[in-house]
């Protein structure tokens, strides 16, 4: 099958591939509200739960850390009205030394963190149907195509705009994309993650939240019958990027992480 072939296919998947790789991916994904004691007001965010150098955690921005070290609680959304409260005092976290660069609007790079969990912590997690995706496993084996581009694009998040504090309701984003580019920034990988503002009217203009979201590489098969399928979803579904931040209006798009930031240069946080 060419490059060009497997691109056709991929705007033209079948339900079950689809809401399959999306039901996969939700096991690790969580999305966030950083709020103070009230809990009257919030700051939407989102993360990954992961394994890295043996420590579990949830990877997100570094700068959703920042504001939650200025904060009392880490409010966890694992399910329909199901919020899981953790107090600030218990976490902590590995990140990288940042520094302003004019290549992201002046933005503090690299901005990526590992929130470290507790294991009582983690427990309670896995005990309501998630999951923590292993970074260990798949840096490890070359069993797992990290860095090629063939698949489909998910984006994952939980912009402000979807927040019904009326409701204690926090509406996750879960987005077919692809990536128009991958640039290099000392020795860090950024994607950009196209999101089609003109032609998906429902998604909302402002992404603020999207923070700390993962984004993911479905790659898919196809028989001799033409039926298009997933053969296995923990080696063919992998953790692509991390959102940080969105660009201007006009032509939105989301800036991420790359994959060599999250399975390589996470490592050297650890040795800091």
């Amino acid at each position: 099958m060419s490059l060009a072939e497997f691109e056709i296919l991929a705007k033209n998947l079948p339900d079950e591939v689809l809401n399959g790789a999306i039901a996969h991916i939700r096991l690790y994904c969580v999305s966030m509200v950083i709020v103070n004691q009230d809990e009257i007001e919030g700051l939407t965010c989102s993360g990954v739960f992961c394994v890295i150098n043996g420590i579990a955690g949830i990877l997100t921005a570094r700068h959703v850390w920042e504001a939650l070290s200025a904060s009392r609680k880490l409010v966890l959304m694992l399910g329909p009205k199901q919020p899981f409260r953790i107090d600030r005092s218990f976490l902590d976290a590995k990140s990288p030394f940042p520094h302003v660069t004019s290549e992201f609007s002046n933005a503090n790079l690299p901005d990526i963190a590992l929130i470290v969990l507790p294991e009582s912590i983690k427990t309670s997690i896995e005990s309501r149907n998630k999951a923590f995706y292993s970074i260990d496993r798949r840096a490890k084996s070359s069993e797992f195509s990290l860095y090629d581009e063939l698949g489909f694009w998910i984006a994952v998040g939980c912009p402000k705009a979807l927040m019904k504090v009326e409701d204690q309701a926090v509406r996750s984003l879960i987005y077919t994309t692809d990536i128009e580019k991958t640039v290099e920034h000392l020795g860090w990988d950024y994607l950009y993650v196209n999101i089609n503002l003109e032609s998906n009217v429902p998604i909302p203009p402002d992404l603020g939240g999207m923070s700390g979201g993962g984004i993911w590489r479905v790659r898919f098969y196809m028989g001799e019958d033409k039926t298009i399928f997933i053969k296995d979803p923990s080696r063919d579904i992998l953790l692509q990027g991390i959102t940080i931040l969105q660009t201007q209006l006009v032509g939105r798009q989301l800036v991420a992480h790359g994959p060599r930031s999250i399975y390589e240069r996470m490592y050297e946080v650890f040795n800091q």
